[in-house]
């Protein structure tokens, strides 16, 4: 599409030339020691806690839950409680493999929150309304 020669005129045309090279790594585009901003140093920022360990623990929480969700919705007919287990590959290596307490956990919660729900020994997911 051309535009008329007016507007044509009044556009600034760029002719980038086509790189040549491959990418370049992000540590050549970032100054070692910049000058615009003021940033902390290693010892400093060791202190600065990003998130704190309960935030990370309700993230890791809020992503299983999620995790199981999509199983559900994967899975209409419903599946057991080993089988999002399997799924997830959430097993336990406490006593054997034989307790896996966090997928229990964050099914029970799924089922406190109305969000799934049990017939039998099979879960699904509840639909509002």
């Amino acid at each position: 599409m051309q535009l008329p020669g007016e507007l044509h005129a009044l556009w600034r045309w760029w002719h980038v030339p086509i790189p040549t090279e491959g990418r370049v790594p992000i540590s050549h585009l970032m100054e070692s020691e910049p000058t615009l901003v003021e940033w902390h140093t290693p010892e400093e920022t060791k202190y600065m806690p990003i998130i704190t360990p309960r935030e990370k623990a309700q993230a890791g929480v809020e992503m299983l839950k999620e995790a199981v969700l999509e199983v559900l919705l994967a899975h209409p007919e419903g599946v057991r409680h080993i089988e999002i287990v399997n799924i997830l590959d959430l097993y336990s290596d406490y006593l054997g493999r034989q307790r896996n307490y966090l997928s229990w956990s964050v099914v029970g919660l799924l089922m406190n929150a109305g969000k799934i729900r049990r017939e039998g020994d099979k879960y699904f997911l509840e639909h509002a309304g």
